[in-house]
């Protein structure tokens, strides 16, 4: 009789527990989680030199970068469905990457997007749509 009546409990107790809404509060606080700084940041500390890029070719590659987490940013802080964002965050990838190739070259850019790829591995955990722009 107490197992039943224990168990009857904990059943209850489980469909209360799903079946609270997710408050708009909470939905809003995901999204402005997104950590466009440190993405920034990260993409940024990436040294042009490395890749046999001049000094003003750096600055380029840099304004790449804040383009792209820009874009990405209004992606995902969007009010799209998940499909219709990764839809949009593959395209966005195609469109920087055709000119990350066109101003790195076919070889460095490679290299580029594999280390791009190490340094954004952090992010990436908590910020899975992230793993669709590199």
């Amino acid at each position: 009789m107490k197992k039943l009546f224990l168990g009857l409990a904990l059943m209850v107790g489980v469909c209360l527990f799903a079946s609270t809404p997710v408050s708009a509060k909470e939905k809003t606080e995901k999204k402005e989680g997104f950590p466009a700084k440190e993405l920034l940041s990260s993409m940024n500390s990436l040294n042009g030199k490395d890749y046999g890029l001049n000094e003003e070719e750096s600055n380029e590659l840099k304004e790449l970068n804040s383009g792209l987490v820009a874009g990405a940013f209004d992606i995902i802080t969007g009010k799209d469905s998940n499909k219709d964002k990764r839809h949009s965050l593959k395209k966005l990838r195609k469109e920087t990457s055709k000119k990350y190739k066109k101003l790195l070259g076919k070889g460095p850019f490679k290299k580029f997007k594999k280390d791009m790829k190490k340094k954004l591995r952090p992010i990436r955990r908590r910020v899975k749509l992230i793993g669709l722009i590199f």
